[in-house]
C-alpha cells in the first residue's frame, strides 16, 4: 500500500511540474519531493522488514520515514501555491521537524 501512495504522490508532483512551468523554485521543490518520498519509502519499508528481528531499529526507521514522506507531501503542496504563500509550508515543515525531535527525545 505504501508503494502505491508514494508512487501516486511522486507522479502527481511530476504532473504539477509539467503544468505549472519549469521555474527554478519548482525544480527545487520537485527534487526535494522526490528525495523526501524516496527516503520516506525506503525507511518505512526497512522499518516493516525489521519489526520482528530488531524492533528498536525499526522504530528509528519509522520515526525517520514518516516525517520524510510528510515533508515530500508538504513540498508537493508548495508547488501549487503562489510564491508569496510558500512560507506557510515552511512553517509546517519546521513544526514537523520539532515533532520528530520530540519523538526521538522520548
Amino acid at each position: 500500500m505504501m508503494s502505491i501512495t508514494v508512487a501516486a504522490q511522486t507522479s502527481a508532483s511530476f504532473i504539477v511540474f509539467h503544468f505549472t512551468g519549469k521555474s527554478f523554485s519548482n525544480k527545487v521543490f520537485l527534487v526535494c519531493v522526490v528525495v523526501g518520498n524516496l527516503v520516506g519509502y525506503l525507511c518505512s519499508i526497512t522499518a516493516v522488514l525489521l519489526t520482528h528481528r530488531k524492533p528498536r531499529i525499526a522504530g528509528v526507521f519509522g520515526l525517520i520515514g514518516s516525517p520524510a514522506a510528510a515533508t515530500g507531501l508538504l513540498l508537493m503542496i508548495a508547488m501549487f501555491l503562489p510564491s508569496y504563500l510558500v512560507w506557510i509550508v515552511g512553517i509546517a515543515c519546521i513544526a514537523l521537524f520539532f515533532v520528530v525531535a520530540l519523538a526521538f527525545i522520548s
